[in-house]
C-alpha cells in the first residue's frame, strides 16, 4: 500500500470505523473488543417472493486478526447478536479482510 493510500484509509476508518464488536476466531486465545466498519445493507434484488434479503459485513484489520477469519471457528458479537462468517475476500489494496456474515449461535 502507497503512503497516501494509508492516509486515506486512515481518514475513512476514523468516520466509518465505529461499530464495537468482540471477535473469536483462528489464532485468538481470549476475545478481542475491535471496532470496525459494519454494513447492513438490502441485497441485491432479484426476481420471486422473499427480495428482502440483507447483506451484512464488516471490515477486519489484518493488524488486528492473526489469522483469515475461518467459517466454521469464527464468531462476531455485535450487542446482542451473534454472526459467522460465510464468505472472506482478502482485500490486500486495504490491508483487511472483508466478512460476509450471517445469524448464528455462539461457539460453544
Amino acid at each position: 500500500m502507497l503512503p497516501h493510500e494509508a492516509v486515506a484509509l486512515a481518514a475513512i476508518d476514523t468516520v466509518y470505523a465505529q461499530e464495537a464488536i468482540t471477535y473469536v476466531g483462528p489464532g485468538i486465545a481470549e476475545p478481542l473488543a475491535l471496532t470496525v466498519s459494519w454494513s447492513d445493507l438490502q441485497a441485491p434484488a432479484f426476481e420471486g417472493y422473499g427480495a428482502s434479503t440483507r447483506s451484512i459485513s464488516c471490515e477486519l484489520l489484518y493488524a488486528d486478526v492473526p489469522e483469515e477469519p475461518d467459517k466454521a471457528d469464527s464468531r462476531i458479537v455485535r450487542g446482542a447478536e451473534v454472526y459467522r462468517p460465510i464468505d472472506v475476500t482478502r482485500a490486500d489494496g486495504m490491508a483487511r479482510w472483508i466478512v460476509y456474515l450471517e445469524h448464528a449461535e455462539p461457539l460453544a
